[in-house]
């Protein structure tokens, strides 16, 4: 089991965290290349509103996010039964969130939709990352 924080003396932690984040920062960027890649197809080739587009793609990175976080980031020793729930949970939540700030967002500015889809995915990113380590893997 990995240590959680203020376990182990501050330097040690930072360092290991830091990692830890490159490791979520790296998994993350894959899944989201996925997501925004199927997210255009969606708008540009089907005629898809940005908001379906935007949460079929968040789906199909979220799939390649759970094997890199797995076994890269947090080399989980969960069963994957466990894992994975908590993990869907965690996916749907954030989907849903993605969904909802996005619209907001496309509701409140005037602004293109892909850098909306990026304030976004900061947020989401973020959120993701603590409840992943805190209690996914």
């Amino acid at each position: 089991m990995r240590q959680k924080w203020g376990r182990r003396p501050a330097t040690v932690a930072s360092r290991g965290i830091a990692l830890e984040l490159g490791r979520y920062l790296a998994a993350s960027t894959n899944g989201t290349v996925v997501h925004y890649c199927l997210m255009l197809a969606l708008v540009y080739l089907a005629d898809v509103n940005a908001v379906t587009a935007s949460t079929c793609g968040a789906v199909a990175g979220a799939a390649i996010i759970y094997v890199l976080n797995y076994y890269v980031t947090f080399k989980s020793a969960n069963k994957h039964k466990v894992a994975a729930l908590r993990f869907s949970m965690v996916a749907v939540l954030s989907v849903v969130l993605n969904g909802v700030i996005l619209k907001g967002l496309l509701s409140l500015f005037d602004w293109h939709y892909m850098l909306l889809q990026v304030a976004t995915t900061v947020f989401v990113f973020v959120f993701t990352y603590i409840i992943n380590r805190e209690w996914t893997f």
